[in-house]
């Protein structure tokens, strides 16, 4: 089987991303270099970033794909906070932790 090089990226965070969305999408894919760069941060530029390989008979559909991907809006989401969720379960964690094995100790004495 014959690889053909569909992308190249600078980050390997970046080119596992692309590569997991090619893996969902149902390709086979080979990130070239990816344990260099997830052993030493400062080999990521020596190497000349990550360069993502399909067949080559599926490397016209990943490259359409993967900028479809690129194209494609990001959805913005405003964060939300449940102070009362959230205060409840420190509440929950502190009674757990620290309220109960206390009143047991002051009951053993």
């Amino acid at each position: 089987m014959r690889l053909a090089q569909v992308a190249q990226y600078c980050d390997v965070s970046e080119a596992m991303v692309a590569a997991s969305a090619l893996r969902a999408y149902g390709m086979v894919v080979h990130v070239q270099n990816e344990l260099h760069g997830q052993n030493d941060f400062f080999v990521q530029n020596a190497l000349g970033g990550f360069r993502l390989y399909v067949p080559e008979s599926e490397a016209d559909l990943a490259a359409s794909f993967l900028a479809q991907c690129r194209a494609a809006p990001v959805e913005r989401i405003e964060p939300r906070i449940y102070w009362r969720a959230a205060s409840g379960f420190w509440l929950a964690v502190l009674a757990g932790n620290i309220l109960i094995p206390l009143v047991g100790l002051m009951l053993a004495l």
